[in-house]
């Protein structure tokens, strides 16, 4: 589906939208949707988002996310992710910490925004602060909504080999990328070398993956016998991911 443009969307400061040329400003997005700004600047492939800005939530207007959301997506289900100022950073990536919700449907928007920003202040939250020294009051916290997809195989890429190695690492699961990210669904690891860009695999037996519900969120299904020890990305998209 192709976005609204511009001029049939909400227009408020308290609204960034995926396309919006205005100043990528980190203190109003967070760290998260600053960064899906700059990739989409840069040309990356990024499903369509608005990012509920630190200001929204001094003065909450509903109406403006309900405008906002059928601008741009017509219905369709959304994810619902954290960005708090400071998140995904050199000195903190707070990963795991804040809450994301998939597949949400527009009755429960408003909702679940609440429910992400709010999980910036969780005890899990303020305890990793604490254990970097980082402050605890005035924490900035805004919340993106994206277009949800449906994916048949997702994961991470990892640009540098965390346990040492010279190249990239992907893991990767079949259904959503949840499978991955809260150990969910079995995933394939996959490490590619510089600057041969040879291929080292290690292939689980998958049993499970996550996929979307019809009534919301998310759900585990069965992977069939024969498709469960597949490997999930082919030499090309993973050479693609990393190039």
């Amino acid at each position: 589906m192709t976005p609204a443009p511009a001029a049939a969307r909400p227009c408020s400061t308290k609204l960034f939208f995926f396309d919006d040329p205005g100043p990528i400003d980190a203190s109003r997005l967070g760290g998260k949707a600053a960064t899906l700004a700059r990739l989409g600047r840069q040309g990356l492939a990024v499903p369509a988002w608005f990012c509920v800005t630190t200001a929204f939530f001094d003065t909450p207007e509903e109406s403006l996310l309900e405008a906002a959301h059928d601008a741009l997506f017509a219905g369709e289900a959304v994810a619902v992710r954290s960005s708090v100022v400071g998140e995904d950073s050199a000195v903190a990536s707070f990963a795991g910490l804040m809450e994301s919700y998939l597949n949400v449907h527009r009755a429960g928007l408003a909702e679940h925004i609440r429910r992400c920003r709010l999980s910036a202040f969780s005890g899990r939250a303020l305890a990793y602060r604490r254990r970097l020294g980082l402050p605890i009051d005035g924490i900035g916290a805004a919340v993106i909504v994206q277009r949800m997809v449906d994916a048949r195989a997702a994961g991470v890429l990892f640009t540098r080999d965390v346990d040492g190695g010279s190249g990239s690492v992907v893991s990767a699961a079949l259904g959503l990328g949840e499978g991955v990210v809260a150990d969910r669904a079995e995933s394939d690891t996959y490490w590619i070398s510089r600057p041969d860009r040879a291929i080292r695999r290690r292939i689980a037996t998958k049993t499970v993956r996550i996929a979307t519900d019809p009534a919301g969120s998310t759900r585990s299904e069965p992977v069939p016998a024969d498709q469960g020890g597949a490997p999930v990305l082919e030499d090309g998209p993973l050479l693609a991911l990393v190039d």
